[in-house]
């Protein structure tokens, strides 16, 4: 016969209302157990108990000598105090003629066995050690479902995220932005003339520039953590910035242009400078018009800058109504790279 043991050792909270009886339970538990404990901690108060679990997330609780509205509102309290986390949690009673009622009521609450009072320490042990190795079971499949989840969200050569995980983010930017806490911008970026570095070297060059200038937009210290990157497609990426000064975003995304304007990527036996052209589309607070317009507009910024040589950043306001294929003047965000601060005195907010 072989004896089921943890597969690690594990740290156990015995909450019992009789003192004397936790005392045995402990003296037991260490004896049967011996180094499958990491720790043990006794408490006889259920909202102490509470309070211990919240601090030091026991692997495994056990409840025992409470009634059943006792036990069950500690349980209920564990599981609420769980979140994502699972403890392993027994509720040990008497066995009298509540006690399927006291069963019935803790595993509802969320207890993973109710056993007797009266179960020796071997079998409390074997108790003890299947509901653990259950709850590891569990947390290595939350945490596969988390990466799982990660990964179908995130762009596999450049760490950002992809489409996917943009338009989740993105719809969730847009509330916070209807909800008047902020304005938000879109930025369409385009690495310029491209196609030649594929042509005229390698796709092994091409892959390395778009990895490499991905991990220049997701460095988290050119925008602010409710900032964020995705790759659009091919050589394109997107960024959305929450602020309530354009004009401070353009300045954020320009320095960002010109860090990619200047750096040499080096791979293999090439070395290869590229240059990006960049569309922004800012919105104020309380915004109400159709999310696709915000990139729509992005989008036609981006080819304002490719029809002004490339290699430059030009942006706008959205307000209706708007001729998509005559954007007028009124719209443009007045902007000069070249001032002292990188930023002009005008903006046109009406």
């Amino acid at each position: 016969m072989v004896l089921q043991v943890p597969s690690k050792p594990l740290s156990l909270l015995v909450v019992s209302r009789d003192r004397n009886d936790a005392n045995i339970l402990d003296m037991g538990l260490r004896d049967s157990m011996g180094t499958s404990l990491s720790r043990i901690d006794l408490e006889s108060d259920p909202q102490a108990a509470a309070q211990l679990y919240k601090r030091i997330h026991s692997d495994v609780v056990v409840i025992s000598g409470f009634s059943s509205g006792y036990s069950e509102a500690l349980v209920l309290h564990i599981r609420k105090i769980d979140g994502k986390r699972h403890a392993g949690i027994i509720v040990m009673a008497t066995i009298d003629e509540g006690f399927d009622e006291l069963a019935i009521n803790n595993y509802n609450a969320g207890a993973d066995d109710v056993i007797s009072t009266r179960t020796s320490a071997a079998i409390l042990k074997l108790k003890i050690t299947t509901v653990f190795n259950h709850k590891l079971a569990a947390d290595d499949l939350r945490a596969s479902v988390h990466k799982l989840q990660v990964m179908n969200q995130t762009d596999e050569l450049t760490g950002l995220a992809n489409m996917r995980g943009f338009l989740k983010k993105f719809a969730m930017a847009l509330k916070e932005n209807q909800e008047g806490t902020s304005g938000l911008a879109v930025i369409m970026i385009d690495l310029d003339h491209f196609k030649r570095v594929n042509d005229t070297m390698n796709h092994m060059v091409g892959s390395f520039i778009i990895k490499s200038v991905g991990h220049i937009l997701g460095d988290n210290k050119f925008f602010e953590s409710t900032d964020f990157a995705a790759r659009y497609g091919g050589d394109e990426y997107i960024i959305v910035l929450r602020g309530m000064d354009p004009l401070v975003m353009m300045s954020k995304v320009d320095n960002v242009r010109r860090i990619i304007e200047g750096k040499l990527f080096d791979f293999q036996e090439h070395s290869v400078r590229v240059t990006c052209s960049m569309g922004l589309c800012w919105v104020p607070p309380k915004f109400s018009g159709r999310p696709e317009d915000v990139v729509k507009c992005a989008d036609a910024m981006l080819y304002k800058s490719k029809e002004a040589g490339r290699n430059t950043l030009t942006g706008m306001t959205l307000r209706y109504p708007i001729d998509f294929n005559h954007i007028g003047g009124t719209h443009l965000i007045d902007w000069d790279a070249g001032s002292d601060d990188n930023r002009v005195a005008r903006h046109d907010k009406a």
